[in-house]
């Protein structure tokens, strides 16, 4: 593994985790103020930097291979895990400033205003996805690595949609609170 030619193998406490972590801490610390002109730039410039870091992110991240941050796995090499990660940071940047005019906005304003709430009931509602599909289709079906695609685009599918539901009932369930009081 090359994280093992950077950092000690076996490094207690995930140290090697906690290092990698402040290196993009670090990068988004000094960057942050630059993020502000990527509205300044036009709409097609946006565009062709969106695609270019996206198409970049895809062909370098399937070169590195497998990437498990958390187990500290960066993959066949650091430099490449880092370009690649700060690429598809920039391509969600990008598109995030391009949307931003938009009425898609609300939907990802509602998303991110309950991100905890979602993420907090997100592996159920994939568990519960996978019993419904697997009920309905009448198949055993497991996410694993080597999962039919249509499964993961329909679990997928119904996991985003139950999101947005849990997203949309919080958010009326807080106006409702706030308009009690």
């Amino acid at each position: 593994m090359v994280s093992d030619r950077i950092f000690p193998s076996n490094t207690p406490y995930k140290l090697d985790v906690v290092f990698m972590s402040l290196v993009f801490y670090a990068i988004g610390f000094f960057t942050k103020k630059y993020v502000l002109y990527l509205d300044n730039l036009s709409i097609l410039k946006r565009l062709f930097l969106f695609v270019l870091c996206s198409s970049l992110t895809v062909v370098l991240s399937m070169r590195n291979g497998f990437v498990g941050f958390v187990n500290g796995n960066f993959g066949n090499d650091i430099f490449v895990f880092i370009f690649v990660a700060l690429s598809g940071s920039l391509a969600i940047l990008l598109l995030s400033s391009m949307l931003s005019k938009t009425k898609v906005s609300k939907l990802f304003k509602c998303f991110g205003e309950n991100s905890l709430i979602i993420m907090a009931t997100h592996t159920f509602l994939i568990y519960l996805c996978c019993k419904v599909l697997s009920y309905i289709t009448n198949s055993d079906i497991v996410l694993q690595q080597n999962t039919n695609w249509r499964q993961v685009v329909a679990s997928f599918v119904v996991v985003s949609f139950l999101s947005l539901l849990t997203a949309l009932f919080v958010d009326f369930a807080k106006k409702g609170i706030v308009n009690n009081e």
